[in-house]
């Protein structure tokens, strides 16, 4: 048996994936379908498009609104007021030595606890982007000049609550 060339390779994997697809979307009462197999002519695989079973046709889902979101699961609120007065400079000396110094540019989200005054307590980092650069601690560093007012937009209370908040880090 001679080596498959790579037209005929590529054009194997290809009636592979076709009739896998094709066998997957069978119903299960159907019964299986006969399918020609191709054939080989000279260095060309020659495929009857006929003998292949059907696809499905495509389903065009409509791009009305988007749903609803999801309420905040308890103990947490969304859409809080934030009424903090943050001083751009002090956010400037709170960005990371190490990530200044090489021009990295981050993210951290955080959570906290939403004190009955409207500041943020309690927080930790979920996630920080790159890691090892100090994004999440110096996040942590700013949220304690955030503030938040004490009913959210929708009309909930915000005191003993968790809130997130992503910040961003540029440079």
């Amino acid at each position: 048996m001679r080596p498959l060339t790579w037209a005929q390779l590529t054009a194997t994997v290809l009636v592979s994936a076709v009739l896998a697809c094709a066998a997957s979307a069978q119903v299960a009462s159907d019964p299986p379908a006969e399918v020609e197999a191709p054939t080989l002519r000279g260095d060309q695989v020659v495929i009857n498009p006929q003998a292949l079973p059907p696809l499905l046709p495509a389903v065009v889902v409509p791009q009305d609104s988007p749903p609803p979101a999801p309420p905040p699961p308890a103990g947490y609120v969304w859409n809080v007021i934030w009424t903090d007065e943050t001083d751009p400079q002090a956010v400037r000396r709170l960005y990371p030595a190490h990530a200044y110094r090489e021009n990295v540019s981050g993210e951290a989200l955080i959570e906290c606890l939403i004190a009955s005054d409207g500041a943020l307590t309690g927080c930790r980092v979920v996630r920080e982007t790159p890691m090892g650069y100090g994004f999440g601690e110096a996040s942590i560093a700013v949220a304690r000049n955030f503030t938040v007012a004490p009913l959210t937009r929708d009309g909930r209370p915000t005191d003993g609550m968790r809130v997130r908040r992503n910040i961003r880090w540029a440079r």
